[in-house]
């Protein structure tokens, strides 16, 4: 498949002589070249990435990812784009946070990005129905109604804190045909080398520094830090504010707490929790459960 540029008619207005040279800068450093399966986003976004909505789409059997190389940004699949309109699954807490990264997205590009269709619960509590309700948020009914109804593949994420049900809707949305949204805050910052996957959310204040692998529908709460040269398995959630020291392996399927905090060199395992506020200064097994500073299992002392 041909490579093509996206989203470039949106910022070719304000592309200068300065972006051309840079341009031309980061395409010899990036060796782009057509024709090779991949899809560059065009070089003078690199220098408005905080403009870019940050998504990727393709069939449940591609891995969209989004790529941020020093001094540029690199989007790569293997299909064709899809449109910008979006739904969110959960109309929770999170879900709504996620509602508020999607606007602040909007607010700062030149046109919106995005278009919200609507939130999908099958649960959906009534306080958060009025809640979405009040900033005139559609409810589009439970999973089942929405993928019986849509009439076509659109972006959606996942705003379920559990990364056990995480997994299981965006299972179920990808064998319908849909696509994982890549969504950071204008205010998030990403250093060199970062690699995000499909359907990952980064809120407002996420700090992500250099050689940094991010997977796929991840949760990075407002205010987390992950430091360089870290793996962040997929269907991790971070919570606000949790630290994520340098050299690290997280697991797939990790929850870290508010205010949880992992030392340098150091793997979680997969399905491993590190409680709020703990302090992991070892290795965490996987699908224990770590609490306390210095962290240790629960119930253990």
């Amino acid at each position: 498949m041909q490579s093509r540029p996206f989203l470039a008619e949106q910022h070719r207005a304000a592309k200068s002589k300065a972006d051309e040279q840079r341009d031309e800068a980061l395409d010899r450093q990036a060796g782009h070249e057509g024709g090779n399966g991949d899809c560059q986003i065009e070089r003078s976004l690199a220098i408005h990435w905080l403009f870019v909505p940050f998504i990727l789409f393709g069939p449940p059997d591609c891995t969209p990812t989004l790529r941020r190389l020093t001094g540029g940004l690199t989007l790569s699949w293997h299909s064709e784009p899809v449109s910008t309109r979006i739904v969110i699954v959960g109309g929770g807490g999170f879900g709504r946070e996620v509602i508020d990264v999607i606007e602040a997205i909007n607010a700062a590009a030149p046109e919106p990005l995005w278009e919200l269709v609507g939130v999908v619960d099958d649960s959906l509590a009534p306080d958060n129905r009025e809640r979405l309700a009040k900033r005139s948020i559609s409810y589009l009914g439970t999973a089942d109604d929405f993928l019986a109804t849509c009439g076509g593949p659109v972006a959606y994420a996942v705003g379920i804190g559990a990364p056990s049900v995480r997994r299981k809707v965006a299972l179920r949305f990808e064998e319908g045909g849909h696509s994982g949204a890549i969504l950071l805050h204008p205010s998030a910052t990403m250093g060199s080398e970062v690699t995000i996957g499909a359907g990952t959310v980064a809120c407002a204040g996420v700090r992500i520094t250099t050689n940094i692998t991010i997977g796929r529908h991840v949760h990075l709460n407002p205010n987390v830090t992950v430091g360089h040269d870290t793996s962040v398995g997929d269907f991790v959630s971070l919570n606000p504010s949790a630290s994520i020291s340098g050299d690290c392996v997280v697991e797939s399927g990790v929850l870290v707490g508010v205010g949880g905090i992992v030392l340098n060199r150091l793997r979680v395992g997969q399905d491993a929790v590190v409680g709020g506020a703990a302090c992991a200064v070892r290795d965490v097994a996987p699908g224990t459960t770590v609490v306390g500073v210095p962290a240790r299992p629960l119930g253990q002392r």
